[in-house]
């Protein structure tokens, strides 16, 4: 159920954003939200509390936001207060990004390696992989102790494995494809 109110609610604001031509800056007002919020976890508990009305909670998020939000997402985030929805604005701005991402042919990918990559190094990984997939592509690095060199990069249902291992693996199976025996 709690899936289904994530949806329709990401999927409203996503429509209504690209009906007043403002889906960027919404995309961008949504994120400094979700930024906050999951920088300051007290913030959330606020947001639950029992005793606060919900104009209380406006107040609050009057008072947080209201300089650096459109109208349009002041009156949503108001809209999820009022339908008791308001914890579940992380996975609400999820979706909405998901939204986002595939309306603007964006893949979301990860890149894992066994050292932390600049800015720089992930920067041209995906420029690589723009080119190649025709789309643009955002990375995420995450660690992996176990990766002794390379890395390994994962982009939907497609795999990169490019690891020291990996490249030891295909050789092996080349090999063994490859050798005949003869008697």
């Amino acid at each position: 159920m709690e899936e289904l109110a994530t949806t329709l609610y990401a999927k409203s604001m996503f429509e209504a954003s690209k009906e007043d031509d403002c889906l960027k800056l919404v995309y961008e007002e949504l994120n400094l939200v979700k930024e906050s919020i999951d920088s300051n976890p007290r913030l959330m508990e606020v947001f639950k509390h029992p005793l606060l009305s919900n104009n209380d909670k406006k107040d609050i998020v009057k008072d947080i936001y209201e300089k650096n939000l459109s109208t349009l997402t002041m009156n949503f985030l108001y809209v999820l207060i009022d339908a008791k929805r308001f914890d579940m604005i992380s996975s609400i701005i999820d979706e909405f990004n998901n939204l986002y991402d595939i309306d603007n042919n964006i893949l979301n990918g990860t890149i894992i390696t066994k050292n932390s990559l600049s800015d720089e190094e992930i920067k041209k990984y995906e420029e690589k992989l723009t080119a190649s997939l025709k789309s643009h592509v955002k990375l995420k690095n995450v660690l992996d102790d176990s990766i002794i060199g390379g890395s390994i990069v994962k982009i939907g249902d497609k795999l990169i494995d490019s690891t020291l291992k990996g490249q030891l693996n295909e050789l092996r199976k080349e090999l063994i494809n490859n050798s005949e025996v003869s008697i």
